[in-house]
């Protein structure tokens, strides 16, 4: 394994390449919503195929329309979701399926939560850590010219001729 820090828009995309074709027996469809410039520093090869593997689970575990890949920073981390539509999935099946995979995402220093909601989909989060930035106080203005802008998740889709 070998870490550098790269564009993790550009790794959850080559991630979810191959798992197109899944996506197209099943009529379902992939939406990926990443904060703008977010980076991450590990191995690549190894998010990408942490990502993939839940990609892939979402696929086979369910019937769900539509999968939402998504990354955002967090305190001292990055979150990494995969949220299905499928109104019925059992959490010890899925987190048996991923069992190797949060022992990969372990080794990384990172870990894995499986939030099954009945009637209304799966969200696996995958949490990575990321190197904490000092967080300045500054006083709160009325003029928003004063508040910097905080670039917002650009949702897309990709459809299965994108690739």
């Amino acid at each position: 394994m070998y870490a550098t820090t790269f564009d993790v828009e550009t790794a959850l995309r080559a991630a979810a390449a191959p798992i197109v074709s899944l996506l197209a027996c099943r009529k379902a469809r992939l939406d990926i919503a990443v904060r703008p410039g977010l980076t991450v520093r590990t191995d690549r090869a190894t998010l990408q195929d942490i990502v993939r593997a839940v990609l892939r689970r979402a696929v086979l575990d369910t019937v769900a329309e539509t999968l939402l890949l998504t990354a955002a920073p967090e305190p001292g981390r990055i979150r990494i979701a995969v949220t299905d539509d499928a109104p019925t999935t059992a959490t010890t099946v899925r987190q048996s399926a991923l069992r190797d995979t949060a022992a990969l995402l372990a080794m990384q220093g990172g870990s894995m939560q499986i939030d099954v909601r009945p009637g209304q989909g799966t969200i696996v989060a995958l949490y990575w850590p990321a190197p904490l930035t000092p967080v300045l106080s500054r006083e709160r203005s009325s003029d928003a010219r004063n508040t910097p802008e905080q670039p917002a998740l650009r949702p897309e889709s990709i459809q299965v001729g994108d690739f």
